[in-house]
């Protein structure tokens, strides 16, 4: 532990493993295996509720295919059994293991009400499918007299690049003034990839300016690194960034907001507090099938700021409501507002 850990240094809460199968699909080919539907499950069980909604469906997944409801399981949809469990039992479990599957054609059976409609039974047969990491890209609207852009990055992987890029590249021929970056459920991945995307929001003031530092401990001190910003958009950045955030930002995407910061860019967070992983791993495979990621690192800014192992604490508590589709202006997350 660099200088000791300080004051306070929790124990690991973030090492873990899973097949190098899965690794190497999610991180190198952008894909993964599973129904493609995800719920509010971490509010529903803080808050002691008794009902569960659908937050988040993946576009190019089972779920938003499902032809049992007109669009597919959408945003917002009330689920009101998994499996013939009721969501209250759920709840009460803190049990959603079974939206995860072990194998490409498990079957998960959905009991969903879309508003005061009937419920319908949907059944989705797992398969692999490509992410969609970077959505909503072209989404631009006006506040207050300027002209905001808005774009939802889902995952620190590598395909975000062309995408984001593009999007990017759009926003700069508009000459939008400030950026909405919305990173809900944005879990981490890669710390290049995270540098890149909080470098499109920077821009050329801030290019070759240290983005992240890596630190090892005592013993591995000739493996700390750094990484800087650069100016991928070739041009000068946004003067404000609005960081939409919450329990699943994590790791890489806790990294950018902590980044920009680092360089003085003006990082407006709205919504709730962060899930605290200013650390990372050097993943393993053992080359007997499964790969193991134990915590290697901490990582810090240019102002070697890090350690918010409580979170990241937002300029404005918001509330998510889970009734509007993501990147939608009439979500209460205030998107846009000083």
């Amino acid at each position: 532990i660099p200088n000791g850990g300080g004051a306070v240094w929790p124990a690991d809460r973030y090492s873990g493993f899973q097949s190098t199968e899965s690794f190497n699909r999610f991180f190198g080919d952008g894909r993964t295996l599973g129904y493609g539907v995800a719920v509010n499950g971490l509010e529903a069980v803080a808050n002691g509720a008794t009902r569960l909604f659908v937050r988040y469906v993946e576009p190019l997944s089972p779920a938003a295919q499902s032809v049992a409801l007109a669009g597919g399981l959408q945003r917002g949809d009330e689920i009101l059994a998994i499996n013939n469990t009721p969501v209250a039992t759920l709840i009460a479990a803190d049990d959603f293991s079974a939206l995860t599957p072990d194998a490409a054609g498990n079957a998960l059976r959905l009991d969903v009400r879309r508003g005061a409609g009937p419920t319908i039974v949907v059944v989705l047969s797992a398969a692999e499918f490509a992410l969609t990491p970077v959505q909503s890209g072209q989404r631009v609207f006006s506040q207050n007299g300027r002209r905001i852009g808005y774009v939802f990055v889902k995952d620190m992987i590598s395909q975000v690049g062309s995408p984001l890029g593009t999007t990017m590249t759009s926003f700069r021929n508009q000459g939008i003034d400030d950026l909405v970056l919305d990173l809900r459920y944005n879990g981490g991945g890669l710390v290049s990839m995270g540098g890149t995307v909080a470098s499109y929001a920077s821009g050329s003031p801030h290019d070759g300016k240290v983005y992240a530092r890596l630190l090892y401990n005592d013993k591995q001190s000739g493996n700390n690194r750094t990484f800087n910003f650069g100016n991928p958009g070739a041009w000068a950045g946004f003067p404000r960034v609005y960081v939409l955030m919450g329990e699943r930002t994590c790791s890489a995407s806790e990294q950018v907001i902590n980044g920009l910061r680092g360089v003085g860019v003006d990082a407006v967070l709205i919504g709730d507090v962060t899930c605290g992983k200013p650390v990372g791993f050097l993943p393993r495979d053992n080359a007997c099938g499964t790969t193991y990621s134990i915590v290697n690192f901490e990582g810090v800014n240019a102002r070697n700021e890090g350690r918010y192992f409580n979170g990241l604490t937002p300029t404005c508590a918001v509330a998510e409501d889970f009734s509007q589709p993501i990147g939608d202006t009439g979500e209460d997350d205030n998107i846009g507002d000083p």
